[in-house]
């Protein structure tokens, strides 16, 4: 960093305090140039990591969208399988109870057939 004095030159009329001042004050110009420098430098990173993260949160929101379509798929075909075990159950129980009924007919039936082969037995025993 180098510091530049300001010297005025003289002149023939007079000078004010603040004049003497001004000319007299120490500017670093170099030094300020090269803090501008900095700044701009970290500026334009700023932007490439700002273009950098808009470019990745796009990604990540493209991704999420993708997400949850694939979700919202899981959970229908859910839904679909719960909707299929649900009818499922109720055909089995339907199922399950015509069994019942028709084990019950055929053990009726079972028993009158029986007592129908007793019936001709004793009728032909006694012809």
């Amino acid at each position: 960093t180098c510091n530049c004095t300001v010297l005025a030159k003289k002149t023939s009329s007079p000078k004010s305090p603040e004049m003497t001042a001004l000319e007299k004050a120490t500017i670093s110009l170099p030094s300020v140039a090269e803090q501008l420098e900095v700044l701009q430098s970290q500026l334009q990173l700023l932007e490439r990591k700002t273009t950098l993260y808009k470019t990745e949160n796009a990604d990540l929101k493209q991704q999420l969208a993708q997400m949850m379509a694939d979700n919202q798929h899981i959970v229908n075909e859910n839904e679909k399988q719960t909707k299929m075990t649900v009818l499922s159950c109720s055909l089995y129980d339907a199922v399950s109870e015509e069994l019942d009924e028709l084990q019950s007919e055929k053990a009726t039936l079972s028993s009158d057939i029986g007592s129908l082969q007793a019936s001709r037995k004793k009728f032909e025993s006694e012809k």
